[in-house]
């Protein structure tokens, strides 16, 4: 429900920037937010060149949507978080709020589907939790948290069948004639 809200408010704010002449920072505050939580890095980098230099002066929410931006195109997550440990206007502050969690809940299933095991101290920059809200993650996930100096969270991968279509008595003779034509020459 929240990506139609952002959907349309992009469609409002575009329209808004290619109608008016002089456009405030706050349409372009909000329309870089709404990229940003979209994943729409390509127009954020797009919008940030047309925002005339007049506007991006002396405009910290701008400057720091473009670290922001910055960050998550180099995925530097324990940067990303620094940088949206701000104080944002109320017009933005519900679409950060929510890009920050969005980020979270990735990672968090990034690191499910490609991890088998990482420490708790790398989880803990990449998703920006507390000893505590990993373990509870952990619990969460059916991940195993081993205990130690620096402890390893053992990610379960969940087994998957690879299901293989019949093939028709047409199909398998024809595969029978290709291998046994390959091994005779």
């Amino acid at each position: 429900m929240l990506d139609e809200k952002i959907d349309q408010l992009v469609q409002m704010l575009e329209k808004q920037e290619m109608e008016a002449t002089n456009i405030s920072a706050t349409i372009y505050t909000e329309l870089l937010a709404a990229y940003l939580y979209q994943g729409d890095l390509n127009n954020v980098n797009y919008l940030w060149k047309r925002i005339p230099a007049s506007v991006k002066q002396g405009n910290r929410e701008l400057e720091r949507m473009r670290q922001i931006y910055r960050h998550l195109v180099d995925n530097d997550y324990p940067a990303f978080y620094r940088a949206m440990d701000y104080e944002w206007s109320r017009n933005v502050a519900e679409i950060m709020f929510e890009l920050k969690n969005k980020v979270r809940q990735e990672c968090l299933s990034t690191v499910g589907k490609t991890y088998v095991t990482i420490f708790q101290s790398v989880l803990m920059g990449i998703a920006n939790l507390t000893a505590d809200q990993i373990e509870e993650t952990c619990k969460t996930m059916g991940w195993e948290l081993t205990p130690g100096n620096d402890p390893i969270i053992v990610i379960k991968k969940q087994a998957t069948e690879m299901k293989v279509p019949p093939a028709t008595c047409e199909a398998q003779l024809a595969m029978l004639t290709d291998f046994i034509s390959f091994l005779e020459n």
